[in-house]
């Protein structure tokens, strides 16, 4: 039987791959459950996480907001 260390979904690029391109924070579970982390470094990902989470969520509010500030000055809203 497979032990719970060789799951592929906790295998280090499939959890890097979720953090940083498809679910971000909501891997964190993931992160934290897969045994072939050491606890450093599942701390350390989870701070990048959420850096990186916070600077995307700002970097899209500012785009919004010049989305905005183009369609007003178009007469738009």
């Amino acid at each position: 039987m497979n032990s719970p260390g060789s799951r592929w979904y906790h295998s280090v690029g499939f959890v890097l791959l979720s953090l940083f391109v498809a679910l971000g924070p909501f891997a964190l579970p993931l992160l934290w459950k897969s045994p072939r982390f050491s606890e450093r470094a599942k701390w350390f990902l989870t701070a990048l996480t959420l850096v990186y989470t916070g600077v995307l969520l700002v970097l899209a509010s500012l785009m919004f907001q010049q989305l905005l500030d183009q369609v007003r000055q178009l007469g738009g809203l």
